[in-house]
């Protein structure tokens, strides 16, 4: 599993950079399957945005 997070131009009244993170599995066979992806806003602690996409990981898995 691969967790990582990247900054696009999001439009919400103006444009600004927003984290997206997105989790990626790799299949026995090889392929990738993306698990999710979340997009939290701007604010808030990156800390806690990644224990929210495990916690749902974990239960929604």
């Amino acid at each position: 599993m691969y967790v990582d997070a990247t900054f696009l131009s999001v439009r919400r009244g103006g444009v600004s950079k927003e984290p997206v993170y997105v989790v990626v599995m790799l299949t026995c066979e090889g392929r990738r399957e993306i698990l999710g992806f979340w997009l939290f806003g701007s604010e808030g602690k990156i800390a806690i945005n990644w224990r929210e996409v495990l916690v749902e990981l974990k239960v929604g898995g």
